[in-house]
């Protein structure tokens, strides 16, 4: 583990498990439809050359 700014090392498990400091909905809900586009438009790409189905 590193240390932050204030010579105390990260908490992984508070980092990643919780609520506090963390995206709230909106932007999160953003990114993920972002991805789900993303995903869906080279998958369309990836049947329209042939490369599945």
């Amino acid at each position: 583990m590193k240390l932050n700014n204030r010579g105390c090392s990260m908490d992984y498990q508070k980092f990643f498990l919780s609520i506090d400091g963390r995206l709230n909905r909106k932007p999160f809900w953003l990114g993920m439809l972002a991805l789900l586009v993303a995903n869906l438009v080279v998958s369309g790409l990836g049947v329209v050359i042939g490369s599945y189905g």
